[in-house]
């Protein structure tokens, strides 16, 4: 028989007993926690029937500071081995706490305590809020460090690695303020594990960075066994990557740490050890890998482990060539950490991957699992297996979906837009061999401008937010982008780190901001827009007769060999590619773009410039069908990788030096066409037609003056007519002002394409980052400078260039250059463009015929590409912004009004004589 008394059971016997007690210490001084300490001698999970009886006790007698303080102590002892019933104290010893007595100290540790609990279960949206509880309550300095540290682990986890970074530095800043030295050697060696997880050289030497601060502690604190063991699997672990791998070292820490382990009597972490030297053996190629992968099999018998120790073996067996027990294994696996049975064709829904914890772990396996099947392929030649790793491949796809989503900083997306891009360069190479040019396509689009797209959507979305919203949005956004921007140019340590606390709470507000306006408005959260992505049929929908797309990509697949494939599209009919000797056309493309950046000087740069355009020309259209079929019409052009700095109009189509590529085809270029098929959907509104900018001279006396771009501003307004701004009146803030609803927006200045691109004005330059809080309605933004389509390039995502911050402010279409323009023929070709854009011309034959009529009417030196072939199109192509009909509409319009006033006028004579 059980008494039941408030949900909590008690056996008779003890019911008994306890009653007696409770009068007992009704007498005495003793309380109920030091009975239960005085009668707790490490018994676990067995002591639960006695806490139990006395949290009886403890509230029948309305003592609840001993009856948290009992359940809080019984939760840490039982937490490892019954997460749940742990859980059930922790919360009981939170919830049962004096209201009144809530702000202090203590309070914050029961709900640090619980938050860990919560999180050891995977309830991260539970622990999250706990720990958010404690910041903002803020009465336990070191818990509330702390908390900022969990939190920064939750992030990394998710794969948000820079917001993970963000929140560890302000915890640590915390700790470091309160000396707390203990917590601070546990926060460097969590923060050393987010730097490795981020992957980047860079990052590598920042974790060594954080180990050596954690052991140089020693002199000032204690360092735990436990931390000792940490710090030990970090430097192991630095030297096992292959950007700093020493075989030597890393071992050397291993076999320090189990010696550390034996002679302190912990066993709970030598199964981790044998894993990572497991690792490092396999990466090695070194046969000892094998032994110790069986010995963490035999050991180690936790889910976790087992399932990383058959991936090792699955890549021992795969290194040594045996694809059939790599692929057994990886689905061994794959079985373990996916909780269901992993064969050679088992696929997962977008449902049962979206509950996996651990995706990014299962994604890298069903990666892997991809690239077995393609060596089974070159094995046997069955295609089936092909095709099942095209699913593999897929699978991949959506985790890496579902791990964007969970990701909020902007370089953690582009991290994960890299992995993404070496994943599809897998998929295209699997497509390629089956033949598959839908699946081919999809990739191909997926691999570019996906964040620019999602960007842009949610930039549209914010404009139905009430205005007091979107200002305060702006406002944030200028303040973080500015504050980043600064941060990125200061060399003071100390500086940089008071700047980074400025960051972060601003961060903080932002995202607060955010998740209040994602709950108020539920159709303003964040789309990955994988769903959204045309398809061929879309495309060929689009075409007509006489057009027709080329889209590559380059990438590195998961056996770290780079490939560029194509697809060519026309209205109907589609051909995959793949470019051959990629280390001969780097060679072409730097020859190439070496050649026409600059006038032909010499005969020798002349013949170097014919041989490498003529190669580019073949290698870049490789078939003949291609060439056949490319002939006469309008291309589209969508670039990848080194291809984005390459002019393809100056190809040569023979290997005579005169035989032009764009005297043969018209060519535009996109960044991906569901870009901008989204792009081009943007209704645009206009105030004026036309506003140009050329500053001429600047206060910056390091730049040089730009003489004809007077006459350059000065030509195109009298075709056009509108507002341009010269000299002293050409000012960033005008810019910023008077550019915001002009339908064409044009700037004849100076710019510079360095890791932080800037384009100047009168008094100052502006830098990309301010293009993110500007907005603009352009259908045609003309950067008549230098180096304005170059940047650097993100993998999956594209240049991080001048002409894509115009996109995101708004614009349709961008005429940017791809090197250090010639000021007199950039005035020829821009007065040529606007001239045939006023005739009613789209801006793609404008463009088109400009460049074609400065080659012909030019003499031979000055026919060099350098000349002519810096400006590309980006966007949309075909729009005529001055059309036939309107141009004749106007002109009727303006007679018929002069008729009229000269009718007015003769009328009111002869009213005159007569009067």
């Amino acid at each position: 028989m059980q008494i039941r008394v408030n949900n909590l059971k008690v056996t008779p016997i003890l019911f008994f007993w306890l009653c007696g007690l409770f009068i007992t210490n009704s007498l005495q001084s003793q309380n109920y926690f030091d009975t239960y300490i005085s009668s707790y001698q490490d018994q676990g999970y067995t002591h639960k029937t006695t806490v139990d009886s006395l949290l009886v006790l403890c509230k029948k007698s309305n003592d609840y500071i001993h009856l948290s303080d009992i359940a809080t102590h019984f939760s840490t002892r039982i937490y490892s081995s019954h997460i749940s019933e742990a859980i059930h104290y922790g919360k009981l010893a939170l919830d049962t706490y004096p209201l009144e007595k809530r702000n202090n100290p203590h309070y914050a540790t029961l709900q640090f305590r619980l938050g860990f609990f919560y999180s050891e279960q995977n309830d991260f949206e539970k622990s999250n809020a706990l720990y958010l509880a404690i910041i903002e309550q803020n009465t336990n300095p070191a818990r509330v460090a702390q908390s900022y540290s969990r939190l920064g682990l939750y992030y990394s986890a998710q794969g948000d690695y820079y917001r993970a970074i963000d929140y560890f530095k302000k915890g640590i800043s915390l700790l470091e303020k309160q000396n707390n030295y203990r917590d601070l050697v546990k926060q460097y060696i969590n923060f050393s594990v987010v730097y490795h997880q981020e992957g980047s050289k860079e990052s590598f030497l920042k974790k060594k960075e954080m180990l050596d601060k954690a052991l140089a502690l020693e002199e000032k604190t204690t360092i735990l066994p436990i931390d000792r063991y940490h710090i030990y699997t970090g430097y192991a672990t630095f030297y096992t990557q292959e950007v700093t791998f020493d075989l030597k070292s890393a071992r050397a820490y291993h076999f320090k740490n189990l010696k550390h382990l034996a002679q302190e009597g912990i066993n709970d972490y030598t199964c981790d050890i044998y894993g990572n030297l497991s690792d490092l053996y396999n990466i090695a190629k070194n046969d000892s890998a094998l032994y110790y992968i069986e010995k963490t099999l035999k050991e180690c018998p936790d889910t976790f482990t087992q399932s990383v120790s058959k991936h090792h073996l699955s890549q021992y067996y795969r290194y040594r060539g045996n694809a059939e027990k790599a692929l057994d294994n990886i689905q061994r696996s794959l079985t373990l950490s996916t909780e269901k049975e992993n064969k050679k064709r088992t696929i997962l829904t977008r449902d049962e991957l979206s509950k996996i914890p651990r995706k990014i772990d299962v994604f890298a396996a069903f990666k892997e699992k991809a690239g077995i099947l393609e060596d089974l392929f070159e094995e046997n030649k069955n295609l089936n297996d092909l095709s099942v790793a095209l699913d593999n491949i897929l699978i991949a796809d959506t985790l890496i979906d579902f791990i964007e989503e969970e990701s909020l900083e902007k370089q953690s997306l582009l991290l994960w837009r890299q992995a993404a891009s070496s994943l599809y360069a897998q998929g295209v190479r699997v497509c390629k061999k089956l033949n598959k040019p839908e699946t081919t396509f999809y990739f191909i689009e997926k691999n570019k401008a996906l964040l620019l797209t999602s960007e842009i959507d949610t930039k549209m979305k914010s404009k139905k937010l009430p205005d007091t919203l979107q200002k305060r949005q702006s406002t944030f956004k200028k303040e973080i982008l500015a504050l980043e921007n600064t941060i990125s140019e200061t060399e003071n340590s100390e500086k940089v780190k008071q700047q980074q606390e400025v960051l972060f709470d601003l961060k903080t507000r932002y995202q607060k901001l955010q998740d209040s306006i994602s709950i108020a408005f539920p159709l303003y959260k964040r789309n990955t827009l994988h769903h959204t992505l045309l398809t061929i049929t879309d495309v060929q929908n689009s075409l007509n007769a006489d057009t027709a797309v080329l889209s590559y990509i380059w990438g590195i697949p998961e056996d770290g060999d780079e490939v560029i494939y194509g697809i060519y599209i026309d209205q109907t009919s589609t051909e995959l590619f793949e470019v051959d000797n990629i280390d001969t056309l780097k060679e072409h493309i730097f020859q190439y773009r070496n050649a026409i950046s600059k006038p032909f000087e010499t005969k020798t740069a002349q013949e170097n410039y014919s041989i490498s355009a003529y190669a580019l020309y073949n290698t870049l259209f490789p078939t003949q069908s291609i060439k056949a079929s490319i002939k006469g019409k309008e291309l589209l052009i969508i670039p990848d990788g080194e291809l984005q700095y390459v002019p393809f109009d100056a190809f040569l189509t023979s290997d005579n030096s005169k035989e032009y590529f764009i005297k043969s085809n018209k060519i535009n270029y996109s960044y991906s066409l569901s870009f901008s098929k989204r792009n081009e959907a943007i209704q645009r509104t206009y105030d004026t037609n036309f506003v140009g900018f050329a500053p001429i001279t600047f206060s910056n006396k390091n730049l040089n003056p730009l003489q004809k771009s007077r006459d350059e501003i000065t030509s195109i307004e009298k075709i056009l007519k509108g507002k341009s701004f010269l000299e002293t009146t050409a000012t960033k803030d005008n810019f910023l002002t008077k550019s915001s609803s002009s339908e064409i927006v044009h700037l004849a200045t100076h710019a510079d394409a360095s890791s932080n691109p800037w384009i100047a004005f009168y008094d100052t330059i502006l830098e990309s980052h301010e293009l993110y809080t500007y907005q603009n309605n352009a259908e045609l933004v003309v950067l008549s400078a230098c180096n304005t389509t170059i940047g650097d390039i993100a993998p999956g995502e594209g240049v991080m260039s001048l002409a894509r911050g115009f996109f995101y402010a708004g614009a349709n279409t961008v005429v940017s250059s791809l090197w250090e323009t010639n000021d007199k023929a950039t005035s020829e070709i821009m007065t040529s463009f606007y001239t045939y854009l006023k005739e009613g011309n789209s801006k793609s034959d404008a463009l088109y015929k400009a460049k074609l009529n400065y080659i012909s009417s030019s003499n031979l030196s000055q026919q060099s590409p350098y000349y002519w072939a810096p400006f590309i199109l980006i966007g949309e192509a075909e729009n005529s912004l001055y059309s036939t009909n309107k141009i004749i509409i106007l002109s009727i319009l303006s007679v018929s009004i002069l008729l009229f006033i000269i009718s007015l006028y003769i009328r009111k004579r002869k009213n005159k004589i007569l009067g």
